[in-house]
């Protein structure tokens, strides 16, 4: 599990401390139609039209699968 997560913390060189780490874990946990947009979203900061564009999906469909990762997120994190 330390394997993994200092694995997670030097993903594109971000320097993550513990809550972070696990913050990240937990999203990439996630199903992939939810991880992803969270990832290019909250860590790469692209926009949702950009990560629509790059994952063939209406913007609308990104900002759906979003709000439902963060609902799973809190769950999980809780």
């Amino acid at each position: 599990m330390d394997e993994e997560i200092g694995n997670l913390e030097n993903i594109q060189g971000i320097n993550l401390n513990n809550e972070q780490s696990e913050i990240l874990e937990t999203v990439m946990s996630l199903d992939g139609k939810y991880s992803l947009p969270v990832y290019l979203y909250y860590y790469e900061g692209y926009s949702t039209g950009e990560i629509a564009k790059m994952t063939d999906t209406k913007p609308s469909t990104v900002q759906t699968r979003l709000a439902k990762a963060r609902q799973l997120l809190k769950m999980e994190l809780e």
